[in-house]
């Protein structure tokens, strides 16, 4: 995954809130870091949507939180045409 081409959203499981943009930090198979703006309040569970050639939704589960990251594993994956 080229993450200097992709544009990552977080669509919220429970709220049907906006999305937002956040930053990938570090990716691997089972999960991810990502920048966010207030880790407190993003959702246990999201859906985090992966623009690019091709789109890709992940549910993702917060594993950790810090000041300015949270930490993630991935629950399923599907992906799609842009």
């Amino acid at each position: 995954m080229n993450v200097s081409e992709t544009t990552y959203f977080c669509l919220s499981a429970r709220d049907g809130s906006s999305s937002q943009p956040w930053s990938l930090v570090d990716c691997s198979p089972g999960g991810a870091r990502l920048l966010v703006d207030d880790p407190t309040l993003v959702p246990d569970t999201f859906t985090l949507v992966q623009k690019g050639p091709v789109v890709t939704l992940w549910k993702c589960r917060v594993a950790w939180r810090s000041d300015t990251h949270i930490g993630v594993t991935f629950e399923g994956r599907r992906a799609g045409p842009a």
